[in-house]
């Protein structure tokens, strides 16, 4: 004869249980829904990092950073009288303080690339204007204008510990 074979009865699941387990495929999930969203949403608006500095640029909250070429003359009208020197040991000076509307360079006294960025690093989210300037090659200049009141500090962003700061009143 055949004789039968009792299984154990597995426990049922609960409502509870149920959510442990989905949960790490549903916050995924939810996020990349949202995320999906945003993106839409924004290009429905016609949103983007490229209009967003046009028009900040453009309604003079900031000036884009000018390059100049170390050949060109030093008697023209626009050039700043508030120059940060980059050297192989940092800035000079450290620090300026500055009228609303003045303009600030930076010149790459170095034979190294050296690049201007907002602090904190690495996000470089404190004052964004800073990252315009980006990138300097040796004996390089680049120009800020400075409009709104405040302390703003900035970094070498391939040199960290090289940082500066400029107060507008």
């Amino acid at each position: 004869m055949l004789s039968m074979i009792t299984l154990p009865k597995l426990p049922t699941p609960t409502l509870p249980r149920i959510v442990k387990l989905l949960l790490p495929v549903l916050i995924p999930l939810i996020l990349i829904v949202v995320g999906v969203g945003v993106v839409l949403n924004n290009q429905d608006r016609g949103l983007n990092i490229k209009s967003t500095v046009q028009k900040l640029t453009s309604s003079k909250l900031i000036s884009p950073p000018t390059s100049t070429a170390s050949s060109q003359t030093t008697n023209q009208k626009e050039e700043p009288k508030y120059v940060f020197s980059i050297k192989s040991d940092g800035f000079s000076p450290k620090f300026f303080t500055i009228k609303a509307g003045n303009k600030v360079s930076w010149l790459n006294s170095d034979s190294k690339p050296h690049e201007i960025a907002s602090d904190p690093h690495p996000t470089r989210l404190d004052y964004a204007p800073f990252n315009t300037v980006g990138k300097l090659n040796p004996k390089e200049t680049k120009t800020l204008n400075f409009t709104t009141p405040g302390t703003f500090r900035f970094h070498d962003h391939l040199n960290p510990s090289f940082t500066g700061s400029i107060t507008v009143r």
